[in-house]
């Protein structure tokens, strides 16, 4: 980090903010020109005057040196391009679009929150992570005023990639779902999809073709999370899936050919496995189904070497090393969603032993990449947000379900382990909050089961194996979970507790 920047903010005059949570105003009104918002109390003004105090500083000192952060704002916009848009925001006495306005916000909330966020000063910490917070805020009331009548222009499916992005650490996955299908009703009116209809120089072309293949893969996952069809329809794409050949920077050239690729699976599990027309299927065509999906899916399954860890790795190579390995972590998941329906409507409380295998292979996997992260804030924060909890994270409910039906202690044990490393990241955002707490809440009660059964009472049908799935797929034909919510005697008071009306993971 430039000390010099650190020096800065560490002088008396600097501008401060004792809020990390900040709400933009219900009267709130954005209207163009964007600059005559005002927010509640100056804090537009806080923001203003933090910007041109310190964060074009911040932005040029990351042109010199482009942070792996920015997470998607750095696939389709370089960071040359960032610094002249902010000056436009900032500095400029035109008008400019909210779009540009919840770019330019994205990138510095993601700018004070992990590239220059200290983690040796606790002060400069809170200090940047309260104005990551108020650039957060400022985005999130800058979404909330798009309007349907938005042109199918490049900046606008930005916008709307970004507002998804935070939108899903916010744990607001359907807020992320319709941002994102807003965008992809934008790329394919635009013709981004098609090759034929993506004109313009080579670079031209890049963009529209990578921020179509962002929208896929975001729209195919958020789709699958909601328990919905996907808006876009692979027959429909007329667009190299040649993702290589795209000018990526360093880090996302890996991750989104795989991302992309997983997303195609994503598309077809839904429909063929977990759609409603779906579950009037017999039992051996789900199980037909999913062993062809298997098959679909083996090409991608990722055993890429990672760089030998030793004292002198940089945060870009650890980086790097977790994305690798945590391809696994989603691999693994989505073997294993593939594999539940092969059991789904079953007269036992049963896995089939490969949905087994699978979910305990997803635990193996993210216990590789845990020591890795080695307690980084912005590595936790993709490794999170983007591998853990982008798709529905089946394998710990599955875990769950064995231990109380099996009381494996090798299962518990792998539970136990996986809440704890969990922890460390809880406070990262609401959506790893939540998720935490569900699975500490999911440990408490195996653990209480492990210590009072002897013996499994289980109702009769239908089958505790089907709960959990359910609470993904909230119209997809799957029995009422109050039909099978009764694990026991002995926990079904703490599980009522814990769910009570509100569905797993906060996914609805």
């Amino acid at each position: 980090m430039n000390t010099e920047l650190l020096a800065d903010v560490t002088e008396p005059k600097q501008l401060a903010t004792e809020e990390s949570e900040i709400s933009a105003p219900s009267s709130l009104r954005v209207d163009k020109p964007f600059t005559t918002i005002q927010f509640t109390y100056g804090r537009y003004d806080t923001i203003d005057g933090i910007v041109k105090g310190y964060g074009v500083r911040f932005v040029q000192a990351a042109q010199d040196s482009p942070p792996s952060s920015f997470f998607v704002l750095r696939c389709f916009l370089s960071s040359a391009a960032f610094v002249d848009l902010c000056r436009n925001v900032y500095f400029s006495v035109d008008d400019y679009s909210t779009t540009d306005f919840i770019i330019v916000n994205s990138g510095l909330y993601y700018l004070f929150t992990e590239y220059f966020c200290p983690v040796d000063n606790v002060h400069l910490q809170k200090q940047y992570l309260s104005w990551g917070a108020l650039c957060r805020n400022a985005l999130a009331a800058a979404v909330t005023s798009l309007g349907a009548g938005l042109s199918a222009r490049v900046e606008n499916v930005q916008a709307l990639i970004l507002g998804a992005a935070h939108a899903i650490e916010m744990a607001k996955p359907w807020l992320a779902w319709r941002l994102i299908c807003f965008a992809a009703q934008l790329c394919v009116a635009a013709g981004f999809h098609d090759e034929s209809l993506t004109m313009g120089a080579d670079k031209t072309r890049d963009v529209k073709a990578l921020l179509f293949w962002h929208v896929f893969a975001l729209e195919k996952t958020l789709a699958l999370r909601v328990g919905r069809a996907s808006l876009i329809r692979d027959c429909d794409i007329n667009l190299s899936k040649d993702i290589g050949s795209l000018s990526l920077p360093p880090l996302w050239d890996k991750m989104v050919p795989f991302w992309v690729a997983n997303a195609l699976i994503h598309g077809k599990l839904y429909e063929l496995l977990y759609s409603r027309a779906a579950q009037s299927l017999s039992q051996d065509e789900l199980v037909s189904r999913a062993d062809q999906l298997l098959v679909d899916l083996q090409p991608i399954e990722p055993f890429s070497g990672i760089n030998s860890m030793n004292s002198t790795t940089t945060p870009l190579s650890r980086l790097e090393d977790v994305l690798t390995v945590s391809r696994k972590v989603m691999y693994y998941t989505t073997a294993t969603l593939i594999c539940r329906a092969k059991t789904i409507h079953a007269s036992t409380p049963s896995f089939s032993t490969d949905c087994l295998e699978n979910a305990r292979r997803a635990f193996d996997s993210h216990h590789e990449c845990v020591p890795m992260i080695n307690d980084d804030r912005h590595i936790m924060n993709v490794y999170l947000h983007w591998r853990v909890l982008q798709t529905p994270f089946i394998p710990v409910i599955v875990i769950f379900c064995n231990i109380i039906e099996t009381q494996d202690d090798d299962d518990a044990q792998r539970l136990k382990n996986f809440v704890s490393s969990l922890e460390r990241g809880a406070h990262l955002s609401p959506s790893a909050r939540e998720f935490y707490q569900m699975c500490e809440d999911l440990n408490r009660i195996a653990q209480k089961h492990m210590e009072t059964r002897t013996a499994p009472q289980w109702t009769p049908a239908p089958s505790l194996s089907i709960f959990g799935l359910n609470q993904y797929f909230a119209a997809n034909g799957l029995p009422n979970p109050e039909s099978y919510r009764q694990i026991s005697d002995l926990s079904n008071q703490d599980i009522e507790m814990m769910l009570g009306s509100q569905d797993v993971m906060g996914f609805f």
